[in-house]
């Protein structure tokens, strides 16, 4: 028995399991995948098609020049709406992204962004050595550029998605730090940048993330109540620890005499909060003889150990400021399966 067809909508066919839309616009026929499979969803996306070739047979000036909408018009629509909004390291980073992103499209109109130049660049990028999880971040940002314009009228959907799929975000393995090497690496560093050889001894000391670090202010230790309060953490909900011997003898020797209570505990030589704090220690730590690992092996690190050492998981979850202790199970399994 032959399967019954789908009732299509009004100006659509089928070709292969999608619907297109075929429609007429100032004499021309125009034919564009609606991307489903589904007549209802279909109907709604004809319609819009057919109002937007209403707009174009009233003031054809105006249509012709959104088709022309370049990816800096879109990079300034979404500074102007969207970066506002973001948290400083947010934006360091999609600003970093966004100087990957531009001598791709930065000539191009948007209309010009096809699948087949975003894939270019994934597999430039890709060549360049970059892992899928940096390109991911990448296309995430682009995709956010997308998403303004499209709300602005001047595409009709994000290309990314798409390629973004293709790519598996993977997380590297846990791998904790020989003491003798993080040592070695850290007092190599007290020669040339003594604010971040003391940034990463608390890093290690205390398991905390390399902007909870880098963003501590005077005015968040507390020597009198034995606290430290992290206010910038990946969930954005402050978190208190408290502070250990061996952190208090660091901070006390490290900030010497009073200061603002805003001033960051880790200055640089002008002064300054460290910024790109995994790029300075890939640097400091590739002069150093020792087998690789990341800054963020340190935060691992401390958390195999208190667990090692019979710690509280649950306790340890609170301290990392995981949302739930499913996220700090990955170290007891780790210790379960852990190589020879």
């Amino acid at each position: 028995m032959a399967t019954q067809q789908p009732q299509l909508p009004d100006n659509t066919f089928l070709r292969g399991d999608t619907i297109w839309a075929r429609i007429q616009v100032n004499g021309r026929e125009i034919r564009r995948s609606l991307r489903t499979s589904s007549p209802k969803i279909a109907k709604g996306r004809v319609e819009k098609l057919l109002r937007e070739a209403e707009e174009i047979r009233a003031d054809p000036v105006k249509a012709e020049a959104e088709q022309k909408r370049t990816w800096e018009e879109a990079v300034e629509r979404w500074m102007k709406i969207d970066f506002p909004r973001l948290r400083p390291a947010t934006r360091r980073r999609y600003e970093a992204s966004i100087r990957m992103l531009d001598p791709a499209f930065g000539e191009l109109t948007l209309k010009q962004i096809t699948k087949g130049k975003l894939n270019d660049f994934i597999a430039e990028r890709m060549g360049a050595g970059c892992s899928q999880a940096t390109v991911r971040r990448d296309l995430a940002v682009a995709s956010r550029i997308f998403k303004v314009a499209r709300r602005a009228g001047w595409i009709e959907y994000d290309p990314v998605p798409e390629q973004k799929d293709g790519l598996v975000e993977t997380r590297e393995p846990i791998k904790p730090v020989r003491l003798r090497e993080l040592a070695t690496v850290i007092l190599r560093m007290e020669l040339t940048n003594p604010g971040l050889a003391a940034l990463s001894r608390f890093a290690a000391k205390t398991g905390c993330r390399q902007e909870e670090a880098a963003s501590l202010e005077r005015g968040q230790v507390n020597f009198t109540a034995g606290t430290i309060t992290f206010a910038r953490t990946k969930t954005k909900a402050p978190r208190v620890i408290e502070m250990r011997p061996s952190v208090r003898r660091l901070l006390m020797t490290w900030l010497g005499q009073p200061g603002r209570s805003d001033q960051p505990v880790f200055r640089n030589r002008d002064g300054e909060r460290f910024n790109q704090v995994a790029n300075r220690w890939r640097e400091a730590h590739a002069r150093c003889d020792v087998a690789h690992f990341r800054f963020h092996d340190l935060r691992h690190t401390f958390a195999i150990r208190w667990l090692q050492k019979g710690g509280s998981i649950y306790r340890l979850a609170r301290w990392l400021g995981h949302s739930t202790v499913r996220t700090t199970e990955v170290y007891s399994a780790w210790l379960v399966d852990r190589p020879e």
